[in-house]
């Protein structure tokens, strides 16, 4: 039986990401926020690694919590951050 989806390449973060925050918010908007969210780290989607998830998070949280409210928003940025461990 085939494992689930390894999140280890940058590429599988940034999906993980996008993955996740779309069904709360769009896809447009999910990539947008990744990529802002990216820059502020100094770098970009592309190049995000399951170390940078931490900071990643707590850079869409305000973002977050105004387009989808402080329960849904935290619950992303959990969510965000088990990521690294998965």
């Amino acid at each position: 039986m085939a494992a689930g989806p390894d999140h280890t390449s940058h590429t599988n973060v940034s999906a993980a990401v996008k993955d996740l925050l779309a069904p709360f918010v769009g896809e447009f908007v999910a990539r947008t926020s990744l990529s802002m969210a990216s820059k502020r780290l100094g770098k970009t989607p592309e190049t995000i690694s399951k170390d940078d998830l931490p900071g990643l998070a707590d850079a869409l949280q305000p973002a977050l919590r105004t387009l989808v409210g402080a329960p849904a928003a935290d619950s992303l940025v959990a969510q965000l951050k088990a990521l690294r461990d998965a």
